[in-house]
């Protein structure tokens, strides 16, 4: 992947108490752009404008990293589910790597369900989700830990919860962890000792595949899981 420039994009990230939210973020970009899109396990509710349409698009876990082009003008809301979050007639399995795109008018009024709904804005993007959970279309399920369930069981309901196997989910999980402590000034050797990596060599290798850059430059990624 090509070095960001974070001057072409303004970008806002913040926590939620919600327990249903991973994280919330915004972007928007100022000229032509692009931004890095990294491995997730969480689905993303987002509501997405340019300068000629709006859409709510849906976008299961991700298990691969990627630049994403952004058009001058092209901003988005983001709202990271926890995994296990679920959305109504959804299967976060069919949505991995995927998207699911909702027609939305510029307010970010859409209808999901035959729900009529209005995206938030980045301030307020928890009214959505209560909404969707008082009207029954979200759900969350707490991935079991594996010592408390036959392993095949543990599998198959981990997947029906999150749409990824436990292994992935703990890889990507993993990754996140790792790219927080380096964000929050931990040294890759604090790093891979603290989260069980082999060594640096295979910590740069998962940093490469999940996120697409070697840990040095990890602090260039505008987002902070």
């Amino acid at each position: 992947m090509k070095r960001m420039n974070p001057a072409t994009l303004t970008w806002h990230e913040r926590q939620s108490d919600s327990l249903f939210i991973a994280s919330i973020w915004s972007c928007h970009a100022l000229e032509d752009s692009s931004r890095a899109s990294i491995a997730d396990p969480c689905t993303c509710l987002s509501l997405v404008k340019d300068s000629n349409s709006a859409a709510v698009v849906i976008a299961g876990p991700k298990m691969h990293p990627r630049t994403q082009a952004l058009p001058a003008g092209f901003s988005c809301t983001t709202i990271r589910l926890t995994p296990g979050v679920a959305l109504e007639n959804i299967d976060t399995s069919e949505l991995i790597d995927d998207t699911l795109s909702i027609p939305a008018d510029s307010q970010g009024n859409f209808k999901l369900n035959g729900q009529s709904l209005r995206f938030p804005d980045y301030k307020h993007a928890e009214q959505i989700i209560v909404e969707l959970f008082a009207s029954g279309q979200l759900s969350f399920t707490q991935p079991e830990h594996a010592s408390q369930q036959p392993r095949r069981t543990h599998s198959r309901q981990t997947k029906r919860a999150t749409g990824v196997s436990p292994h992935k989910l703990y890889q990507l999980q993993r990754m996140h962890q790792a790219l927080r402590l380096l964000k929050n000034g931990a040294t890759v050797a604090d790093v891979v000792a603290e989260l069980d990596f082999t060594d640096q060599a295979h910590f740069s290798h998962a940093s490469k595949q999940f996120f697409g850059y070697t840990p040095a430059r990890l602090k260039e990624l505008l987002q902070s899981p």
